[in-house]
């Protein structure tokens, strides 16, 4: 059954957060990992968070330049093959 609240609270946040939330999941390394974010990311929304928390930022944005935390987590995360 879907998660109608989930749906809703997903259509109420902006387009940014949204990619913000997707991003924060897809660039987890391992499957289990994008699996619990997944969990997590549907416990914090309906709990209210708009946003992942305590995360370096999306680093698939085109219209600013990555800050230097950034760049400094990419350059230390594994390359997947």
């Amino acid at each position: 059954m879907a998660d109608k609240k989930m749906l809703s609270i997903w259509e109420d946040i902006t387009p940014l957060a949204r990619n913000e939330w997707i991003c924060w999941t897809i660039t987890c390394a391992k499957p289990e990992t994008r699996v619990k974010h997944i969990k997590v990311m549907r416990d914090k929304m309906h709990k209210g968070e708009r946003r992942p928390c305590c995360w370096v930022g999306c680093i698939h944005r085109t219209d600013k330049a990555m800050s230097s935390t950034q760049k400094w987590v990419v350059s230390r995360q594994v390359k997947v093959s």
